[in-house]
C-alpha cells in the first residue's frame, strides 16, 4: 500500500510539473527569446561568434577608420526594429564605422543618402516590396524602405507640395527595370548604400 501511494503521489507530482512548465514556457517565452537575443548580440559585439554560421572565430583587429557597411548595419537594425528589441548600434559588429543610432532609429546621417531620380518604376510583382502602397510623408516612406532590407527606393508623386505631406509611396526592390523616364506624375527616390 505504501508503494502505491508513493507511485500515485509521484504521478500527480509529475503531471503538476508538466502543467507548470507548460504554463511557464508559454508565459516566459518572450523573456527566453530576449535572453537568447542578448547572448547572441553580446557575442556579435565581441566577435566571439560568426553571425551567419554561429561558428566560433578568433578576435580580429579592426582598423579605426573602417567604413560603414550600410547593408550589414541596416539588416541588424531592421531585424531589431521588426522584433521590437531595444538596441544601440555601437554594440553591433555589423555597424562598426557607422554613426550611432538607437531604437527605433537608423543612423541619422543616412537621411543624406536619398537621391531623387527622374524616372518612375511601374508596379510589377517582381519589383514591388510587400505592403504596397503605403501612405505617408517623405520621412515615413524612407523609414519604411530602410526597414525592408530588400527595398532600394520608392516611387512617389511629384505633385506633393512638400516633404511633410502624405501621399502614396510604392517601395521597390529593384529600380533598374521597367523605368519610365521623365514621367509627369511620379519620380523615384533611391537609397544609396555605397557612398
Amino acid at each position: 500500500m505504501h508503494q502505491k501511494v508513493n507511485k500515485n503521489h509521484y504521478q500527480k507530482y509529475m503531471r503538476y510539473n508538466e502543467e507548470y512548465y507548460t504554463v511557464l514556457r508559454e508565459n516566459y517565452k518572450h523573456w527566453i527569446d530576449i535572453y537568447i537575443w542578448i547572448i547572441i548580440t553580446i557575442s556579435y559585439a565581441s566577435n566571439i561568434l560568426d553571425p551567419y554560421t554561429f561558428n566560433t572565430i578568433t578576435n580580429s583587429i579592426i582598423t579605426p577608420n573602417r567604413s560603414c557597411n550600410i547593408s550589414a548595419c541596416r539588416s541588424i537594425v531592421a531585424y531589431n526594429i521588426l522584433h521590437n528589441f531595444l538596441y544601440n548600434t555601437t554594440i553591433f559588429a555589423e555597424c562598426t564605422g557607422c554613426s550611432y543610432a538607437n531604437w527605433p532609429n537608423f543612423p541619422a546621417d543616412w537621411s543624406n543618402r536619398w537621391n531623387i531620380q527622374n524616372f518612375y518604376i511601374t508596379s510589377s510583382s517582381g519589383q514591388d516590396c510587400q505592403g504596397n502602397p503605403r501612405t505617408g510623408d517623405l520621412t515615413q516612406c524612407q523609414y519604411w524602405c530602410l526597414q525592408d532590407v530588400t527595398c532600394v527606393g520608392f516611387s512617389r508623386q511629384k505633385s506633393v507640395p512638400d516633404t511633410y505631406s502624405n501621399t502614396q509611396c510604392y517601395l521597390k526592390n529593384n529600380i533598374q527595370l521597367n523605368r519610365v523616364p521623365n514621367d509627369n506624375t511620379w519620380h523615384t527616390i533611391a537609397f544609396n548604400d555605397t557612398l
